[in-house]
Parts: C-alpha cells; sequence; structure tokens
C-alpha cells in the first residue's frame, strides 16, 4: 500500500482528514516531546477542533527516550487513557517521536492507527517515511520494531523554523544520502546549497520524500531495492551507538555524515568506487559537517555494534557500497580489516 504523504503549509490539512476520514476514532492521543509539546502542540491544536478533546503523552527529547522502558509507559498510558483499537496517534515531533510512536502504535492491541507530523528536517525527508518504527535495545539501534505505514504523513515545512542550524544540518545528512544514491539534478541541486536553511530547501525536501518513498513502494519489507537506503549506516549506526554508550552529544546525521565517508572509502579499498568518487564525498560532508573523531572511537570499539546490525547475514557484515553517485551496490561482503583500513584512511584525511 502506497503511503498517504501531503507537503502541505496548512496544518488545517489535518483537520480535513480528521473530519473526513477519521470521524469514527474514538480516542485521539498526541504524543510529543518535552520541545514540541511547547514550540508545536500549541499552534497545531488552535488550528484542528478535532484534536479538542486529545490527550496528550510527553517524552524526554532525546534518543534516549526510544528505549523499551519509555515504550512500556507509553503503552501503559495509552491502556490508562482507555485507548480501544478504533483509537490515533498522532506523533508530533521529530525522528524519536516518529520512530517510537509509529512502534507503540503498531504494537498496541496488534496495531492501532497512527499519523505522523514530522517536525524535524530528519523526521520530514527520513524518519516518518518508509514505514519503519522502532526502539533501540540498550545502546544497540534499532533492534526492535515494525515495518508499519501511517494512515498520513503530513510535512509541514513552517515546523523547521524552530530549528537552530545542527538539527538542520542532522536532516541535511539524510539529503545528501538521498542525493548521492540518485546522482543527476538531485545531487547537483543539493551541491549548490552553501548554508541549508528552511527557506532555501524546500524543493530538495520534496526531491528526497519522492526519492525515498519511491524507493519504499518498490520494496516495502527491505528485500531488495531498499537495502541501497542503508547506505552510510552500517558505519553510522555503530558510530551513534558507540556515541550513545559513552555518553557522547552526537546526532543521528553527525553519525551518518561519518558514516558514508568511511563506506565510500570501504568502497574504494574493495575497487568498487575510486579516489575521485570518494574525494568528492568527503568534501561535500566536511562542507556541511565539522567531523571529529574523540578518542574512545576506534575501528575495534566500532566492531562489537557492527556485529549486531540488523543487515548482517551468517555472520558476515553486509554493506551498501556505491560504484558511483546514482550507483549503489547493496549486499556487498565487507571484511573486519577492510573496515580498520578505511576508519584509519579516512581518520588521516580528516585530521590533515
Amino acid at each position: 500500500m502506497a503511503e498517504k504523504i501531503l507537503i502541505t503549509n496548512d496544518l488545517e490539512k489535518l483537520e480535513d482528514y480528521l473530519h473526513h476520514d477519521g470521524s469514527s476514532y474514538t480516542k485521539i492521543v498526541i504524543l510529543v516531546d518535552e520541545n514540541t509539546s511547547s514550540d508545536c502542540w500549541p499552534n497545531l491544536a488552535g488550528l484542528c477542533p478535532s484534536l479538542e478533546n486529545a490527550e496528550l503523552m510527553e517524552i524526554p527529547a532525546g534518543e534516549s527516550s526510544k528505549s523499551i522502558e519509555i515504550a512500556e509507559q507509553l503503552w501503559n498510558s495509552l491502556q490508562e487513557l482507555k485507548a480501544d483499537r478504533s483509537s490515533l496517534l498522532i506523533n508530533l515531533g521529530g525522528g524519536v517521536v516518529c520512530d517510537l510512536g509509529g512502534f507503540i502504535a503498531s504494537t498496541y492491541m496488534r496495531g492501532i492507527d497512527f499519523i505522523h507530523l514530522p517536525t524535524s528536517l530528519l523526521a520530514q525527508v527520513d524518519a516518518s517515511i518508509g514505514g519503519k518504527n522502532g526502539i533501540d535495545l540498550g545502546d544497540f539501534k534499532n533492534l526492535i520494531g515494525t515495518i508499519t505505514p501511517p494512515k498520513l504523513c503530513l510535512i509541514h515545512p513552517s515546523f523547521l523554523e524552530t530549528l537552530d542550524q545542527r538539527q538542520i544540518n542532522n536532516g541535511f545528512a539524510e539529503m545528501i544520502k538521498h542525493s548521492l544514491l540518485e546522482g543527476g539534478k538531485h545531487l547537483e541541486l543539493l551541491k549548490s546549497i552553501d548554508i541549508p536553511s528552511a527557506e532555501n530547501l524546500q524543493e530538495l525536501i520534496e526531491y528526497s520524500i519522492q526519492f525515498k518513498k519511491g524507493v519504499v513502494e518498490l520494496d516495502r519489507l527491505e528485500q531488495n531495492q531498499r537495502k541501497m537506503l542503508n547506505f552510510g549506516h552500517s558505519i553510522g549506526h555503530a558510530v551513534e551507538s558507540l556515541a550513545l554508550s559513552n555518553a557522547f552529544d552526537l546526532l543521528h546525521g553527525e553519525a551518518i555524515a561519518l558514516g558514508m565517508a568511511v563506506e565510500a572509502e570501504i568502497g574504494k579499498l574493495k575497487g568498487i568506487g575510486n579516489e575521485k568518487f570518494n574525494s568528492e564525498v568527503l568534501e561535500l560532508i566536511q562542507r556541511h559537517f565539522e567531523l571529529s573523531i574523540p578518542s574512545f572511537m576506534t575501528a575495534q570499539n566500532l566492531i562489537p555494534f557492527l556485529q549486531s546490525d540488523k543487515k548482517n547475514k551468517a555472520g558476515e557484515f553486509l554493506f551498501v557500497l556505491l560504484e558511483a553517485a546514482g550507483k549503489p551496490i547493496i549486499d556487498v561482503v565487507v571484511q573486519e580489516n577492510e573496515i580498520h583500513e578505511a576508519w584509519h584512511q579516512v581518520t588521516v584525511k580528516i585530521n590533515g
């Protein structure tokens, strides 16, 4: 089933949906974090009379909320609110809220309807698209989850005006990934952006959404083509998990940016990519990210997290590597020594 994604600056479109398609819901619950509770919810509530009696569930902002403990609290809250199988959960927030909220909705009473209202750039171009929902298992990223699409994903670009530059860059990393996977006009348009902002990203946001949506529609359960969207995420998720276990402040997009640089280097080592393409990838990433590698962030320390990567099969590391822009190769077996060498080479390049 194709996802229903609506890009609009008119939040009253949600009211239209709730008044017509959603008129039979017995209860509406809104999931927010401590930021969207104050920055986004009041505006939404004022524009949607159908939300007048909605219940609010609030979680702390940040990756630590994607835990089984928070999930259990939310399931209990839904039960205490007497939410039944005809209830609706609206996820108003960034990637954490969308990932967690989708997981809660798709598992509570074996599944209730949910809607994504992504408020961050990362959520608008990535986390809310494709039906992946999940939580972390300890320090391991997204090991528990479902693939269930929302009834509606409403992209409201004006929410981006609430973000600082670091959060804009956080989402821009996934847009870089999309452009490298697609190549062509998408990549050229992205290269023309010096400092991404809510004002200059509108066309690129639509490119990213449509690109990911198209890939997902061909392979919703990630058996083949959809695997390409994991470029940068084998190393990136390991980096993010290692940072999380060391209480090091690192955003998802920052980890994925480093992951793309290292995985491009792995491609070159395996004779898939080349030095010219690697240099272009690293230059593009370094334009928007100040890559820094703390002392605990070593290839050796990343390996345990890589060993738990969902993409692995029979104990082998399976990566997505790029031959060139627009030419991804999926399920490439990568050896541990290649990871060590690529990490070393990228570290040397970053440190000059």
